[in-house]
């Protein structure tokens, strides 16, 4: 495919000669005709070369790329009803093939090459078999030799030693299967523009290719590409051809543009912003120019003429005024106080230093944006400060592009990764695909969702989508808080309840004992073996109680003489030693607050009349 390149007949322009005004037929050069034309690639492979270069060495080039395929891509959504199958693929997609890190490897050459290449690599096991016995050994259990794209060894089994046959067994082994970016300089579509059919031929790298050539052992470094690379390109290098791959084993990502002679390729989204690039490394050629002569200043020292017009030139050495300077600027590096005389007067003459005055940074910005811009992104998106307040038209655009790019992505997963792992291993092909796409400042957007669910136009579902989350992963926390809140609540009801028991039995036996002695004058605890009969050992039981404490003290306190208290303590000491020494204690902290308590003195009323009252 032919990219550019100047035209330099007479009929269609160009330059003149001299490099301006007119050609020598009278004509003015072509607008289209720059100097850099002269060096647009004029094939795909030569403009990929452009592209790998232009992408290491410059700063906006490589961080839109990066950008817009980091930007791109969302999680993924697995609509699978089955626990087990939906573990299966989440762990095949995200774990083992690492899908969404190759999603975006794919994105860095779709948006840089304009094509990108993805294959399976299907676990497989190299065998080499002995052609004299048939035994087979596995290429990692035996020594072996590779020269003439032949693997060579010794059989163990009948002693044969030559040239064995390689072989590969496909293996069920989950954790090998891979999927391969291929490297677009060395993929060569053919495509066939009526019927649009389209196979794909690899042409294998130069330098991989070298080393079959050369040949190694199972000792040297390389047994990781002997052991792994695949029979059908060692064929192809001994026998000088290209691989072809089955139609079904490669997915192409391909840049869409408008129709041409070849449509197997995608378009190339550097080549429109190729004159921008050169522009800007002109300049920055020219910057560094500026900066390397122009930054630090060039110090000039002469002899000046006197106010008298005598000119120190015709009447003094200037060799040896020479000298004294240089003497004289050396001492005063070493002692910036060093006073210097001189018989006239010296002049100083800057030149250079004027770096500021010719910089190009103003222009490096303007074509910072411009390229940006060629390449579809909005320079406010890309150097920041890009909302949809200030500019909806221009990013509504921009998320459009992104969706598009999308939705290749999930072609990809649908008609070529999920079947393949499907078919491969002989599981049941689920629904796996993206979050649909939004831009992360879609505010007004959130705000339209948020009304309408409040007006009931638009399910709860829908919103948490819209939003960006899981309607099914935020059901089952929500269940999961609703669940603890319940627990919750469960046991402090619980425990108020088991309080209000206990605060009920207490009331109870208070309102026993005072019916007792209202019915028979006569204190129960009179009679303990009664009261310990109808209510239980209530020592024994509430001996920690604070509130059961407190009501036996104040009973002790109001109803017993202190030769009853004595008697009934010792009772209780006999069986319940600890409920009687917190009896005690109790008795005595409360005989110590009323003994600290004294009654206020009485203030009698001052004997002067009212208007001599201290107040």
């Amino acid at each position: 495919m032919t990219l550019g390149g100047a035209g330099s007949d007479s009929g269609g322009g160009g330059f003149s000669r001299d490099g301006g005004g007119a050609d020598v037929n009278g004509n003015y050069p072509h607008p289209f005709f720059g100097i850099s034309d002269k060096y647009i690639p004029t094939t795909q492979k030569e403009m990929y070369r452009w592209v790998q270069y232009v992408y290491t060495i410059n700063p906006i080039f490589s961080r839109v790329i990066n950008k817009m395929a980091g930007y791109v891509t969302t999680d993924l959504i697995y609509d699978i009803e089955d626990p087990p199958a939906e573990k299966f693929w989440r762990t095949m997609l995200e774990k083992t093939i690492g899908y969404k890190l190759m999603e975006k490897l794919a994105l860095l050459d779709l948006l840089s090459f304009g094509n990108s290449y993805i294959r399976f690599m299907y676990p497989k096991q190299r065998m080499l078999i002995c052609p004299n016995c048939g035994q087979r050994y596995p290429i990692n259990n035996i020594d072996y030799t590779f020269s003439g794209f032949r693997f060579r060894g010794r059989c163990t089994a009948c002693s044969y030693s030559g040239v064995l046959k390689a072989e590969d067994k496909p293996t069920r082994n989950r954790t090998k299967i891979k999927l391969i970016r291929l490297d677009p300089r060395y993929v060569q579509p053919i495509h066939e523009p009526i019927s649009g059919a389209t196979e794909y031929m690899y042409s294998v790298p130069k330098s991989l290719a070298n080393l079959l050539r050369e040949g190694a052992n199972r000792k040297t470094k390389l047994e990781v590409i002997l052991e792994n690379i695949p029979l059908e390109v060692i064929e192809a290098v001994e026998k000088g051809y290209l691989v072809k791959f089955p139609a079904d084993s490669i997915y192409h990502l391909k840049w869409h543009s408008i129709s041409r002679d070849d449509n197997s390729l995608g378009d190339i989204p550097f080549l429109p912003v190729f004159k921008v690039i050169w522009l800007y490394h002109t300049l920055w050629r020219a910057q560094e120019a500026v900066s390397l002569e122009h930054t630090l200043p060039w110090t000039f020292l002469s002899p000046a003429a006197t106010s008298g017009g005598q000119e120190p030139i015709m009447n003094y050495d200037l060799a040896g005024w020479n000298q004294f300077m240089r003497e004289t600027l050396m001492r005063m590096r070493r002692d910036p106080n060093y006073i210097a005389m001189t018989p006239f007067p010296v002049q100083e003459v800057n030149l250079r230093g004027d770096a500021k005055a010719l910089d190009n940074w103003q222009g490096l910005e303007h074509l910072k944006e411009a390229i940006a811009t060629g390449m579809g992104i909005p320079p406010s998106f890309l150097f920041g400060g890009a909302t949809y307040s200030s500019a909806s038209v221009e990013l509504r655009v921009l998320e459009n592009d992104f969706k598009n790019i999308l939705l290749q992505l999930d072609d990809m997963l649908e008609d070529f990764v999920v079947p393949k792992i499907a078919r491969y291993f002989s599981v049941k092909k689920e629904e796996i695909y993206h979050e649909d796409f939004k831009m992360a400042d879609d505010i007004q957007q959130r705000q339209l969702a948020v009304a309408l669910f409040d007006k009931g136009v638009i399910s709860e579902e829908k919103l948490s989508i819209d939003l960006g989350y899981d309607p099914e992963e935020e059901r089952v926390k929500r269940d999961e808080e609703l669940r603890h809140k319940m627990k919750v609540q469960r046991e402090m009801m619980i425990a108020e309840a088991e309080a209000q028991a206990e605060i009920t039995k207490i009331q109870a036996k208070a309102q026993y004992e005072a019916n007792q002695i209202m019915q028979t004058g006569q204190d129960p605890s009179e009679e303990p073996e009664q009261e310990e009969a109808q209510f239980g050992n209530s020592n024994r039981t509430f001996t920690n109680n604070p509130d059961i404490l407190k009501m036996q003290v104040q009973r002790f306190l109001q109803t017993r003489t202190p030769l009853q208290r004595q008697r009934e303590l010792e009772t209780i000491r006999a069986t319940n030693p600890e409920y009687a020494r917190s009896i005690e204690k109790s008795m005595a902290e409360t005989d110590s607050r009323m003994a600290a308590i004294k009654p206020l003195p009485v203030q009698k009323p001052g004997k002067q009349g009212p208007a001599r009252q201290v107040i």
